[in-house]
């Protein structure tokens, strides 16, 4: 995702390459080296929801899609086992859980 992020952003493939570079900045800084090359580490990631109240979740990123003015992270809720979508923008931060989860 990194990669991929990169080469769009300097590439100027997407419309919104500051919104791009931020979300992928937050990404960057919750994922340790190692966890770069593909693992599937957990995150407990803390989110802003609609009504912007803050909410934090220990999840998996499952999927990341990228729309039109959105990036979404489709991850598995480990607390309430079910998959969910979080918008990449509304996440205030993330971090690395152990690799035990």
């Amino acid at each position: 995702m990194l990669t991929l992020g990169r080469h769009a952003e300097q590439l100027r493939l997407l419309p919104f390459t500051s919104t791009l570079a931020t979300a992928l900045d937050k990404v960057r800084a919750a994922l340790s080296t190692s966890s770069r090359r593909g693992s599937s580490s957990a995150l407990r990631i803390r989110f802003r929801a609609q009504d912007h109240a803050e909410d934090v979740r220990r999840v998996r990123i499952v999927q990341i899609l990228l729309e039109r003015s959105t990036t979404v992270l489709w991850c598995h809720d480990l607390d309430r086992d079910v998959e969910r979508p979080y918008r990449l923008d509304r996440i205030v931060e993330a971090e690395m859980l152990p690799p035990d989860l």
